[in-house]
């Protein structure tokens, strides 16, 4: 009986204790990656063209070109849709982390007492200098 009642108290502790979940990655759907990696870039390929066409209007000298006009906004805007992929691993975080980290720099300040004296060896002027020295972070530190 005694063990009955014990496995009853483990099983109602158990099902008050919520169950934590490992964080799931949620991933990008099709339609998304679609958008994001075709219908933008060709938008914004679009309005290059089409700025293009304007300029041709304004100025009869210059011919609309599909290269300058739609392939370079269009990789352009690829590009930056990758490059805010990778940052964002992939899309699934909304926390923006840089593709390269950089090495901390801690900066300290270093105060110098300068003591001048003259020839009859009396102190004369006492000056105090404030310098600011970049100290690279020595978890980061490497030796050369």
């Amino acid at each position: 009986m005694s063990d009955q009642a014990a496995n009853n108290t483990y099983d109602k502790h158990v099902l008050d204790i919520p169950a934590t979940k490992a964080p799931s990655q949620v991933q990008i759907t099709w339609m998304a990656r679609i958008a994001v990696f075709i219908a933008f870039p060709s938008l914004v390929g679009c309005l290059g063209l089409y700025m293009g066409y304007l300029e041709s209007r304004r100025k009869p000298e210059r011919k609309l070109s599909m290269e300058v006009d739609f392939i370079m906004p269009f990789l352009l805007a690829l590009s930056m849709a990758i490059v805010v992929g990778f940052q964002t691993k992939g899309y699934t975080t909304t926390k923006v982390e840089p593709l390269v980290k950089w090495p901390k720099v801690r900066k300290k300040k270093v105060i110098r007492k300068v003591r001048k004296e003259d020839l009859d060896d009396q102190v004369v002027v006492e000056e105090e200098e404030e310098e600011i020295v970049e100290a690279k972070d020595p978890a980061t530190k490497k030796d050369d």
